[in-house]
């Protein structure tokens, strides 16, 4: 899985799972939540986009199932 560190006020890491075409996103809270049917386009946009929470929100959140890990 790759995974990036971005260390910002919103995000801690956000990983892709390209064999099972998971997003997994670590928040700054320790929440941690699995988004599932995600592209690989997706996610480069997301971790290449400089409003990363924007993009995260509008495109990817209402978007994808998905299940919380942990909080």
């Amino acid at each position: 899985m790759e995974v990036t560190e971005l260390k910002d006020d919103y995000f801690n890491s956000i990983g892709y799972d390209d064999t099972n075409k998971q997003l997994h996103v670590r928040f700054q809270s320790g929440r941690y939540v699995i988004y599932y049917e995600v592209r690989k386009s997706e996610y480069l946009g997301l971790i290449s986009n400089n409003q990363t929470k924007k993009f995260f929100k509008e495109e990817i959140e209402p978007a994808f199932p998905h299940d919380v890990v942990n909080e």
